[in-house]
């Protein structure tokens, strides 16, 4: 319980390279999903790179894979699609799960919600926050099937 608290009052401070969107997912992926779960990269996400810090995007990653496969039972897919957005870079993160309820949409960053927790203590509302000091943010994205994560990122890198 300390450590988790810790997470959320942490300071956190980038330390932005440039780093390609389809390595830090793969990143992610490895050793959270098994093999037969898909991931499929859309759009720009196989050439995209982005200006962060690896380290602590591939923390977001990993936490959105985990919430993805806590609401997906069996057969997981995932779709990254990564487009410029006038000055910032948005990618999505998709999966084929159950919707996220709306009146949870609002509340999935809260720290104090149970809706976005993970096992681990990071979960949703530490997520947020290191976006956040990336310079940027995250919603939840309109989808009539599974959850979808938009991240918002300044497309010249993370404040430094």
């Amino acid at each position: 319980m300390l450590k988790e608290q810790a997470s959320l009052t942490a300071e956190i401070k980038p330390r932005p390279e440039a780093v390609s969107v389809e390595e830090l997912v793969k990143r992610a992926v490895r050793g959270v999903l098994p093999p037969e779960e898909k991931l499929r990269f859309e759009g720009a996400a196989d050439r995209k790179n982005i200006r962060v810090d690896p380290d602590l995007m591939e923390q977001v990653f990993r936490e959105l894979i985990l919430y993805a496969a806590r609401r997906v039972e069996k057969d997981l897919e995932l779709t990254v699609r990564v487009h410029d957005y006038g000055e910032k870079v948005c990618i999505s993160l998709h999966d084929n799960g159950p919707t996220i309820p709306c009146d949870e949409k609002d509340r999935i960053f809260d720290p104090f919600s149970d809706y976005g927790r993970s096992p681990r203590g990071w979960g949703l509302p530490t997520v947020r926050r290191i976006i956040e000091a990336h310079g940027g943010k995250i919603e939840v994205g309109r989808s009539e099937v599974g959850a979808q994560f938009l991240i918002y990122l300044p497309s010249k890198g993370a404040p430094e």
